[in-house]
């Protein structure tokens, strides 16, 4: 009777080397399983930002079917009657008062979606808009870039060249990267990103078979709806 108690007590606990050896594996098992939970994530938001990219879309048009073609305006170029310039100014968030026309008074999308790929990213030394909740995708529109002077003149305006190729409007995410790659270009290396981009050929456009966390923007356009 007292030999199997003392047995027993002896049984009691784990050794060092067997705790370190569970610790071991449990840490391995992290380092096959965490990578694999970070590409799902990033699966999970590109999925969600192209819906929310077809919903904007779908908002947009719209919009213009009940204003005569007239699209929303591009608040960094324009101003709208929601933004807090009267004129564009160039700010991090002004597309949030630019998507507000597709909310007030009518919604034709329930709200402003967020960008969430641009969550914690730096903001580039570009200050941010008064009154802006969360970033959401870039908008711009082809009449509210030929309103702005700083975006050439004539036949030369970024908007006037993105119009010859029946574009009327872009509409950007940054992509899982969280980098602008649209802002390192110059404009007519942009403007050609934008125009292949509506056959997937633009090398400034996110792909996921590169790998879900290489490089490049997530662009739609009126002419590139795939």
């Amino acid at each position: 009777m007292f030999f199997n108690r003392r047995l027993c007590l002896n049984r009691k606990g784990f050794t060092l080397i067997e705790l370190l050896i569970v610790i071991a594996i449990i840490l391995i098992l992290i380092a096959i399983a965490l990578p694999n939970f970070l590409e799902a994530q990033i699966r999970a938001k590109y999925t969600k930002v192209q819906a929310e990219l077809r919903s904007l879309m779908i908002a947009i048009e719209s919009y213009q079917i009940d204003h005569n073609g007239q699209y929303p305006l591009d608040a960094n170029e324009a101003g709208t009657p929601f933004s807090p310039s009267p004129f564009g100014v160039d700010q991090d968030g002004m597309d949030y008062f630019s998507f507000m026309a597709v909310t007030t008074p009518v919604a034709y999308i329930k709200q402003v979606p967020q960008d969430f790929f641009q969550e914690g990213r730096p903001m580039g030394g570009i200050p941010e808009a008064n009154g802006v909740p969360y970033l959401t995708y870039n908008y711009h529109e082809t009449k509210s870039l030929q309103m702005n002077p700083a975006n050439g003149v004539g036949a030369g305006n970024i908007g006037a060249i993105l119009e010859t190729f029946g574009i009327r409007w872009v509409l950007f995410g940054i992509g899982p990267d969280r980098k602008w790659q649209i802002e390192t270009m110059s404009h007519p290396d942009a403007i050609k990103s934008v125009v292949t981009s509506k056959s997937g050929g633009s090398a400034f456009s996110y792909s996921p078979t590169n790998g879900t966390r290489s490089a490049g923007d997530i662009i739609r356009s009126n002419v590139a709806q795939n």
